[in-house]
């Protein structure tokens, strides 16, 4: 997960106790449990290079004590472990829904998923919109294109301007972003920001009908 609902008034009220040095390797550590979805192999120095805190041995295993539950060779946090639950069950939900209707909506759209996938000439659209510039996305493409996974999220910098090309706001942009990284999981895409705002357009359409 890249993105997680971080609930100030828990945080504070769980860690008011703790040392500076405490509460940033603690938040360091909850950010790596929601970034990989799995708990900590019982590693300590594994955890420890993962988090970037190698020489603080004794304070990540305080922590890991604290508020981590050691579980079958794992340390496990039951309520990350909740929130990827939840996270994965509605990117499940988007992406059922997304396949639904793209499925209703006929033979275009299924030529324009096709096109996505393998057409070397792809282009940004524009539809009278500002195209996207996509040497600013810095996507880690190559000429074959980008590789898209489950947990595919676009650069920051482009959200803010799919949305005033759509018409929309950036949290509908990303609230559209599971559904289209669910859908094309495991799909090639030439050009992953030009058809993102194909989705949300899309997505936008829908919600106004």
């Amino acid at each position: 997960m890249h993105y997680f609902a971080h609930h100030i008034g828990d945080f504070m009220r769980d860690t008011a106790h703790l040392e500076l040095e405490e509460e940033a390797v603690y938040r360091r550590l909850i950010d790596r449990y929601y970034l990989d979805e799995k708990p900590f192999e019982d590693n300590l120095g594994k955890i420890c290079r993962s988090i970037r805190a190698r020489g603080s041995e004794d304070l990540v295993q305080a922590m890991l004590e604290e508020f981590f539950t050691q579980d079958n060779g794992v340390w496990r946090h039951s309520r990350i472990d909740a929130e990827v639950e939840k996270y994965r069950e509605k990117s499940e939900k988007a992406r059922k829904s997304a396949n639904a209707r793209w499925n209703k909506s006929g033979s275009n759209a299924n030529a324009e998923r096709t096109h996505s996938g393998g057409n070397a000439n792809h282009k940004p659209i524009t539809n009278n919109q500002k195209p996207i510039n996509q040497g600013e996305s810095s996507l880690s493409e190559n000429s074959s294109g980008t590789l898209i996974d489950i947990n595919w999220n676009p650069p920051l910098t482009c959200l803010q301007q799919i949305a005033d090309n759509v018409g929309v706001d950036a949290f509908f942009v990303l609230d559209c972003v599971p559904g289209f990284s669910a859908h094309f999981s495991g799909k090639t895409v030439n050009d992953p920001i030009a058809e993102l705002q194909k989705w949300v357009t899309r997505e936008n359409q829908f919600k106004n009908k």
